[in-house]
């Protein structure tokens, strides 16, 4: 039997997002979703913020070296809205919700010359991928 029922939060717990409902008896209920959110880095878009004498020494994928973040690198493509080209692009999945907002972070201290693509809040990218 299928429940109407309206969203009232949504919020990164380990290793998924829990959201809260009501539905339409005014019962409020938690569900919990894994999920591991997925942004993209994309390439060069403010060539005068790389350091003069940078070589690509240092990739993206050894910030997380060392630490506890559970992160896959992939690539793959993805389409750029302003010219309707598909792109090369590094795909970042984060196995953990709850650190998504510091590995993004740490990239765009660390690279603040390449684009970030859907590197939203966990719950803002759950909702978007789950058409909630």
């Amino acid at each position: 039997m299928k429940k109407k029922a309206w969203l009232l939060d949504g919020y990164a717990v380990p290793g998924a997002i829990c959201t809260w409902w009501i539905d339409d008896q005014g019962v409020r209920f938690s569900a919990q979703r894994p999920f591991s959110p997925t942004f993209y880095v994309g390439h060069t878009i403010r060539p005068e913020l790389v350091p003069e004498g940078y070589a690509g020494n240092l990739e993206p994928w050894e910030l997380v070296r060392g630490r506890s973040w559970d992160v896959v690198f992939s690539t793959t493509e993805r389409m750029d809205l302003q010219s309707g080209r598909m792109l090369p692009v590094l795909a970042v999945q984060v196995k953990d919700p709850v650190v998504l907002g510091a590995v993004v972070r740490e990239l765009a201290r660390t690279f603040p010359w390449i684009q970030l693509f859907q590197a939203d809040l966990p719950e803002k990218a759950c909702l978007k991928e789950h058409h909630l």
